[in-house]
């Protein structure tokens, strides 16, 4: 077999003899679903086809694509950098995660009170 490089992959249970990718990674992407959905799972948000979602974990694949590629069509936040995979710089590209708490803006309750003068 001949050698080859890949560049920027995840070759996670992958067979490949003869790869060469010192950028790429080979953790379980975390997609939806492997047979079917190739939307990566983020704790921050992704796309599940009518709406946001968030997961309880977060794909190593985001933001892991190579960082001389465009990413400007990822949704904010996108953490500067083309994620791995189907959805990388596309509208449904799934959201970096920040490492803080991500709530939806649907689920947000804004509570104002008024002081009262004694």
């Amino acid at each position: 077999m001949t050698n080859f490089t890949l560049t920027y992959n995840d070759a996670y249970l992958s067979s490949f003899t003869g790869a060469n990718d010192s950028n790429g990674i080979t953790s379980d992407p975390l997609f939806v679903d492997p047979t079917s959905d190739f939307h990566l799972k983020s704790q921050t948000g992704r796309w599940n086809g009518t709406a946001w979602v968030l997961d309880s974990v977060t794909s190593p694949a985001i933001d892991a694509g190579d960082p001389t590629s465009d990413y400007s069509l990822e949704p904010v936040p996108n953490g500067g950098r083309i994620n791995m995979g189907a959805y990388g710089n596309t509208e449904y590209a799934s959201k970096s995660y920040t490492g803080g708490v991500s709530v939806p803006l649907a689920h947000l309750q804004i509570v104002i009170s008024q002081a009262t003068k004694a």
